[in-house]
């Protein structure tokens, strides 16, 4: 069986914000690493 937590937050301002930020981050480097791989696969390719 397997068990789990769910934890509720309840950010203030300042804290969201921040939430906000380090998901833009975050995707914005997972964006930037997808394509530098695309960019390898398609010069391998040739």
């Amino acid at each position: 069986m397997i068990k789990g937590h769910v934890i509720q937050l309840k950010p203030n301002d300042k804290q969201a914000t921040y939430f906000a930020k380090a998901c833009g981050v975050a995707r914005l480097a997972y964006n930037w690493a997808l394509g530098q791989w695309q960019n390898q696969y398609e010069q391998d390719k040739k």
